[in-house]
């Protein structure tokens, strides 16, 4: 998502592996961003910590069934990587990039217009996964994700594109993401034809992540983004 919160490969809401998660539980990191109501602990940090191998990548390669290696590129060394840990195992890994610290997974595929504009208030977040071998649920994935989309508002982050398969925008607008009134286009990495949505982080907009967001500071509403900006019809895509 440019992977999306989801991997257009993916079969299900949250990219997952039949196989367990193999790798044993480590202390997290000391860079403690929230506490979940759960008790569940979630973490930034760069790829220069060893958490990035040791749990972002060993997490990718479970769900993908890839070599570790094989699951990263050039967009990691730009990113926020954010993992939440139970008990110190790794359950979720997410990355997000600011569009003000560089160019974004798939932007050459975005409205270039768009993308200038809101450049300065832009995040792209990808690659979320989720551990194979602990127990999940929507709700779950849903405060973790704003969890991570809070924390990055402290960055200037007010809203996150990305794309997604025709088969999962009900599972996005559920989210609260919208859609943008653009074409579709053909995903450089998982050649699958992908719309263009956005997340406006807005706890006064409907969706599962916006409904357990901290409050954003001058938050984005539909009307700051124009006519591109619409609801996902779910019937079109049933």
């Amino acid at each position: 998502m440019h992977t999306s919160l989801l991997s257009a490969a993916s079969q299900s809401p949250v990219a997952q592996a039949s196989a367990a998660y193999a790798c044993p539980p480590a202390p997290p990191p000391s860079n403690l961003v929230a506490t979940l109501a759960d008790g569940a602990e979630l973490h930034r940090f760069d790829v220069s910590s060893p958490a990035f191998e040791r749990d972002v990548l060993a997490l990718r390669s479970a769900v993908y069934q890839r070599p570790a290696a094989e699951c990263r590129d050039h967009f990691d060394d730009t990113a926020l990587h954010y993992v939440l840990y139970d008990h110190g195992t790794p359950i979720y890994a997410l990355r997000s990039n600011l569009a003000s610290a560089g160019p974004i997974e798939c932007e050459e595929m975005y409205p270039a217009d768009f993308v200038a504009r809101f450049r300065h208030c832009l995040s792209s977040s990808g690659r979320l996964v989720r551990n194979p071998g602990q127990p999940s649920g929507r709700r779950r994935t849903a405060a973790f994700l704003a969890a991570a989309f809070s924390d990055l508002s402290t960055f200037g982050a007010r809203m996150d594109i990305a794309n997604a398969i025709a088969k999962l925008l009900p599972y996005y607008r559920e989210q609260g993401m919208m859609r943008l009134r653009v074409p579709t286009f053909r995903h450089p990495t998982w050649n699958t034809v992908s719309h263009i949505l956005v997340l406006l982080l807005n706890p006064d907009l409907p969706g599962t992540i916006n409904a357990h967001l901290d409050r954003v500071p001058n938050p984005l509403s539909p009307s700051d983004l124009g006519p591109i900006c619409a609801p996902i019809q779910i019937q079109r895509y049933a």
